[in-house]
C-alpha cells in the first residue's frame, strides 16, 4: 500500500464569474486607446499624408484608420508596428505621455487645434513671418489668456473630428 492520499477532485468544472471587462458602449473607449489613437492622428497629420494614403500604406480602409484614431477600434500591435515604421517613429512614440498606470499625463496629447496650428506654422517659409506669429501669440496669450481657462472648450477637443476645411 502507498502512503499517498487519494487525489481530490480539482473542484467544480464551472468557473466562477470572471470580472467584467470594459465594454465600449457602456464605459466608452479605454483611455490608453484614446491616447494611442491621438498619437496616431498626430503622426499622420505631421507627416502630411492623407487618411487615404495612410490607409493604403497600411493596407486597411480609411474607415479603419479613422476608427483607430477615434479609439472606436483598438489598434493591434502589428498595426502599431507598421505605423511606427511608416512614420519613422519608435514604437514607444504611441505610448509617450502615459504614466506607469496607463493614464495620460496632463496635456500629453495634442488637441486638434494645436495640431492644425503646428501644421500651418510649419507651412510658413519666412523666418520673419514665423517670428511675428510667435510674438503675436505671446501678446495674445498675455492679454486674452487672463480671462480664459487653458482648457476652455474653444481651445479644441482632442476627440472631435477635424473640420473638413483645411487651412491655406
Amino acid at each position: 500500500m502507498s502512503d499517498l492520499a487519494p487525489m481530490e477532485p480539482p473542484g467544480p468544472l464551472r468557473k466562477g464569474r470572471a470580472a467584467r471587462r470594459r465594454i465600449f458602449r457602456v464605459h466608452g473607449p479605454d483611455p490608453i486607446d484614446v491616447h494611442v489613437g491621438a498619437q496616431l492622428r498626430a503622426a499622420r497629420v505631421f507627416s502630411g499624408m492623407t487618411l487615404a494614403q495612410i490607409a493604403a500604406a497600411l493596407k486597411v480602409s480609411p474607415q479603419a484608420i479613422d476608427s483607430y484614431e477615434r479609439a472606436h477600434v483598438r489598434v493591434s500591435t502589428q498595426m502599431l508596428w507598421q505605423a511606427a515604421h511608416l512614420f519613422r517613429k519608435p514604437i514607444g512614440y504611441f505610448f509617450d505621455g502615459l504614466d506607469q498606470g496607463g493614464n495620460p499625463t496632463p496635456r500629453a496629447t495634442h488637441s486638434r487645434i494645436e495640431i492644425e496650428l503646428l501644421v500651418a506654422f510649419r507651412s510658413v517659409e519666412s523666418r520673419e513671418l514665423r517670428m511675428e506669429v510667435v510674438r503675436f501669440l505671446r501678446v495674445a496669450a498675455k492679454t486674452l489668456g487672463k480671462d480664459r481657462a487653458p482648457d476652455s472648450p474653444d481651445c479644441g477637443d482632442a476627440h472631435r473630428p477635424f473640420p473638413r476645411e483645411r487651412l491655406p
